[in-house]
């Protein structure tokens, strides 16, 4: 099994909860939330991150989600390893599929 990459869990519990409220709030425009330091790097990298556009036809635009090829680059420009470290990844997800329905609602 060389060379597989160990893969992280899904936050869950009060790490999940923590996750998918900062991410409503910056997605909705609405209140603060303090975050556990462990979750600082995804938080700045979800920030900054660049979101994908689909059209919508007669109806606009509407987020499909990060843009998660410029991820890297993005997080390098930050000073944010992403290097072994699949609990960056499972926590950009949880942030991005909390905000999605927000960010579409408007």
């Amino acid at each position: 099994m060389a060379g597989l990459h160990r893969l992280a869990q899904w936050p869950t519990g009060a790490c999940h909860k923590k996750l998918t409220a900062a991410a409503r709030a910056w997605a909705s425009g609405e209140g603060e939330v303090e975050l556990w330091p462990e979750h600082g790097d995804a938080f700045l990298l979800f920030c900054r991150c660049p979101w994908r556009l689909i059209g919508g036809g007669l109806g606009g635009l509407a987020y499909a989600g990060l843009d998660w090829q410029q991820l890297e680059s993005k997080a390098r420009l930050l000073g944010i390893t992403v290097n072994d470290r699949p609990e960056l990844l499972a926590q950009l997800e949880v942030l991005e599929s909390a905000a999605l329905p927000f960010l579409n609602e408007r």
